[in-house]
């Protein structure tokens, strides 16, 4: 539940994006200059409310309904997670803007690919496994498999596919799930036979997750 100090700061955001919307619809019509003020401006004013929230403006991926979208986010932080929620819940009605509380994953349908060095990467070149604990049953841990790893030759190459596999697992997971339901995550090479030996490819990893969180929960509940 929200102090009175926080209700008013969360009302007063909303007062300033409401006078800036349209700025944020014709934001890829900006210089770079413009567009770079604009997100200081909206750092700045969600701040004043709590501090490491960010507002992710722009178009609404979705086929139908409102032509933008604003993801009240917390980078992941789950002790955030409920101020980005309420933050949410307070936003006015807009025409043509739908508001959201953290990352949502992608609709079903929508395609994704991310620009490596040598090449693109596409989520059907990752293959993925669960790695449980029996010492610890709540814990889950994914191991990645993709062809693309053997090509890290060195710590750059290691942090940027590293970058892209977080980025790919938020687009497909969301950011609640990807805070809440994974505890590890690590990466290596493609065996020859990923099926031989126990790798499911990257789509079906929601459906997974849902499946073993239905009789274990997250170690993470509680914590927001």
């Amino acid at each position: 539940m929200l102090t009175a100090k926080e209700t008013q700061a969360a009302q007063e955001f909303w007062a300033w994006f409401e006078q800036n919307r349209l700025r944020f619809e014709f934001i890829f019509d900006m210089s770079d200059e413009q567009r770079t003020q604009l997100f200081k401006d909206i750092e700045q004013k969600v701040s004043v409310y709590a501090e490491g929230l960010e507002v992710q403006p722009g178009n609404n991926v979705g086929k139908e309904g409102p032509k933008f979208r604003a993801i009240i986010s917390a980078g992941g932080n789950i002790p955030l997670f409920k101020k980005a929620k309420a933050l949410a819940d307070l936003a006015p009605a807009m025409p043509d803007w739908v508001v959201c509380a953290l990352v949502p994953p992608l609709p079903k349908g929508i395609r994704i690919r991310f620009k490596l060095k040598d090449g693109l990467l596409y989520p059907e070149d990752v293959w993925f496994q669960l790695m449980e604990a029996p010492e610890d049953p709540p814990f889950l841990g994914i191991h990645l498999a993709l062809k693309q790893f053997d090509h890290c030759a060195n710590d750059d190459d290691f942090a940027e596919l590293q970058n892209i596999l977080m980025q790919m697992l938020l687009n497909l997971l969301g950011e609640e799930s990807m805070a809440m339901d994974i505890q590890h995550f690590e990466m290596g090479p493609l065996p020859p036979d990923p099926v031989e030996e126990g790798f499911s490819e990257l789509y079906d990893l929601p459906e997974h997750i849902a499946e073993f969180r239905k009789d274990m929960p997250s170690p993470r509940l509680g914590e927001g």
